[in-house]
């Protein structure tokens, strides 16, 4: 079993995100680097790790970002995407990214069971962890749109 840093594994979730994010939308994501913070944007999808080492993931996007990608990857116009819609397509891109890095996951000791995503929305969200608790950001940009990925193990 291949052992590897709680910092590589937000590396795969980054880099399975933009893959996914890539493949329905077309866009080239860039990573940023790693963001002090852990205040959320408008909507949060997030699903536990289950396993030897577990942990949560979360995604966020600021509205106007999710409405655009929602755009491009259903069709439409940006301005009749609907909460339900963005909430629907960051719980999906959430859902097929960490299917994607688990398949990356397998021979290490963060081979994990997923729950099903859940989404909150609202103002000024932000995660609290303890302060042993490993917490590692990473922010894709696209033009003016961003999405901040959140792993904590």
């Amino acid at each position: 079993m291949k052992t590897i840093s709680s910092d590589s594994l937000a590396s795969v979730f980054a880099f399975a995100l933009i893959e996914v994010v890539s493949k329905i939308s077309g866009f080239s994501f860039d990573i940023l680097p790693e963001v002090e913070d852990s205040l959320f944007c408008d909507t949060v999808a997030f699903m536990s790790l289950g396993g030897n080492k577990g942990g949560v993931v979360f995604i966020t996007a600021d509205d106007a970002s999710i409405r655009v990608l929602h755009s491009f990857v259903v069709g439409g116009a940006v301005d009749e995407v609907t909460k339900a819609d963005t909430q629907d397509l960051l719980s999906e891109i959430l859902n097929m990214a960490a299917g994607n890095a688990k398949l990356h996951l397998n021979d290490t000791e963060f081979m994990f069971n997923l729950s099903s995503p859940i989404v909150l929305s609202g103002d000024n969200m932000v995660v609290s962890v303890k302060k042993r608790v490993n917490m590692h950001s990473r922010v894709l940009a696209h033009g003016d749109i961003f999405l901040k990925l959140l792993v904590v193990v």
